[in-house]
Parts: structure tokens; C-alpha cells; sequence
């Protein structure tokens, strides 16, 4: 799979209850934006307004005097799920894909790795990538060639152990394992104007530049 992110182009966007980038008004996409209970209100203050807006809305008061009549507002009370999880179960029962993930950085590092955690969990129902501070991040198991420029910052995280094959990298895997706990694959270098990548086992984030 040859992958070309000045191609890139999104159906959905989710956005979470964390900083949000303002180059969401740049983000090309063809279809909603839904937002995880309080990343309404961060939607707000970028002057958009969500479609549908998912969660037990604890961070939201007063619900039921807001009034857009654009907006959706489905209340789920699950404690077993976070609003986060909410959102993907909705995309998943309403076949919305090919998910750009906004405010993935929750604001406390548990958050964060939680967030991560559930990125997993639906890797293998949903095409989703994440975006924060200029950098893509998505989750692959297969073979991909990404276009890029010499000396780009390339990471690979493992989730939670890979065996992976690289080509046109600054330190390259033949046919070796990157696993959490023991080796990873951070800031790593592309010395090429692409490079490729094998998953021959196991799942990786994949961690690439990129302005939106």
C-alpha cells in the first residue's frame, strides 16, 4: 500500500475533550464532525459546530437548554465505556470510517494512554489516524511505502510487540521485533524520498510529519 498524506482525505472527524487544533478549519472531509461530550465546547470556541455530539455529558451543564438545531446530542450513562469509546461504537453501528482523531492527548497522561488503548481496541473496525502538534499517527499490521522527505522524524511504536521489515530508514529492522518493555522504534530517520515498512507480526503505531 503506497501511502501519500498531501492525498489525504477524511470522511468523519472526531474531536475529544482536549486542546483541538485550529487547523481543523483546513481539514478536508466529506461527511460529520462528532464530538466526545465536552469537546463540544472546544469545537465552540473555533466558531464549528458539531453534528452529533456523544457521552454521559458530565462535562456538559445544563444540556438540555442547549439549542443547535444543527447538533445531535445522544446521551450514553455506560460506565464501562468513556466518551471517547462512546463515539467509535456509534461509528462503528452507523458505518461512519475513515476517522481523523482530534485532542487524542487528553490532558493527563492516563488519558493519553488510555486513548491509545482504544485506538487498539477498534484498529480492526475503523480507519482511523490521530493528529497532534504537526505529527500523524496511525495504527498498521501490513505492509505500507509512505512518500517522504530525506531526514524526516519516523517513529514506530510497537502494540505491544512487532516483528517488522524496513527499507530507506536511518536504522533499519530486517526481519527483527520492536516490543514494549524491551526496544523501541522511536526517532528513527527516513533517508529517502520514501520508505517502506513490514509488518510480518503484530500491530505498530506509525507516527509521520505532517501540517494538515
Amino acid at each position: 500500500m503506497l501511502f501519500e498524506r498531501n492525498e489525504l482525505r477524511f470522511d468523519n472527524i472526531i474531536c475529544l475533550n482536549s486542546k483541538i487544533t485550529k487547523k481543523i478549519n483546513k481539514v478536508k472531509y466529506s461527511n460529520k464532525i462528532l464530538a466526545a461530550d465536552g469537546g463540544f465546547f472546544r469545537l465552540l470556541k473555533l466558531k464549528i459546530i458539531a453534528d452529533i455530539v456523544i457521552g454521559d455529558f458530565d462535562s456538559i451543564e445544563n444540556i438540555e437548554e442547549i439549542n443547535y438545531n444543527k447538533t445531535t446530542f445522544i446521551k450514553d450513562n455506560d460506565q464501562e465505556t468513556n466518551d471517547f469509546e462512546k463515539v467509535l461504537n456509534y461509528c462503528v453501528q452507523n458505518n461512519l470510517n475513515n476517522i481523523l482523531v482530534l485532542g487524542i492527548n487528553g490532558g493527563q497522561l492516563e488519558h493519553t494512554l488510555n486513548n491509545i488503548s482504544i485506538l487498539k481496541k477498534f484498529s480492526k473496525k475503523l480507519n482511523l489516524f490521530f493528529y497532534d502538534k504537526k505529527r500523524l499517527g496511525f495504527i498498521i499490521d501490513k505492509n505500507i511505502e509512505v512518500k517522504s522527505k530525506i531526514n524526516e522524524l519516523i517513529s514506530i511504536i510497537p502494540i505491544s510487540k512487532a516483528d517488522l521489515l524496513t527499507k530507506n530508514l536511518k536504522w533499519n529492522l530486517l526481519n527483527d521485533f520492536l516490543e514494549i518493555g524491551v526496544r523501541e522504534g522511536a526517532r528513527n530517520r527516513s533517508i529517502g524520498d520514501n520508505f517502506e515498512i513490514n509488518v510480518i507480526n503484530g500491530q505498530i503505531i506509525l507516527f509521520i510529519d505532517c501540517d494538515l
